[in-house]
């Protein structure tokens, strides 16, 4: 996985996923999803806010909860789904999926152009 330039949800699953495993301290998350500490509190707060984790213990460490594992499932299905960012080429990838695979719709679009 490419750690430049990850999205919102990428992040909130990457970190959701390291979760769904084992019970983490925050320095752990940290280092597994690759973040400051500052990024990683900012999720953390997001994650616990909408009960997609959880907290205890002392020291503080962070589980996944029920919802959070519902929304690990759902966003997995929704990137097999699309299945574009394991394609070596985006741009052809996003033609395929701008035109279901139908190289027709494209002739139609430059024959009438």
């Amino acid at each position: 996985m490419s750690y430049s330039k990850r999205g919102f949800l990428e992040i909130m699953s990457e970190i959701l996923n390291s979760l769904s495993t084992e019970e983490l301290i925050k320095t752990h998350i940290s280092f597994k999803c690759k973040l400051d500490s500052r990024a990683v509190a900012k999720y953390l707060g997001i994650l616990l806010n909408n009960d997609l984790i959880r907290k205890s213990g002392d020291p503080v460490v962070f589980m996944i909860t029920k919802k959070g594992n519902e929304f690990l499932i759902q966003y997995n299905k929704l990137m097999n789904l699309i299945d574009v960012f394991d394609t070596p080429n985006l741009e052809e990838s996003m033609f395929n999926i701008k035109t279901r695979g139908n190289p027709t719709i494209m002739q139609i679009k430059t024959e009438s152009g």
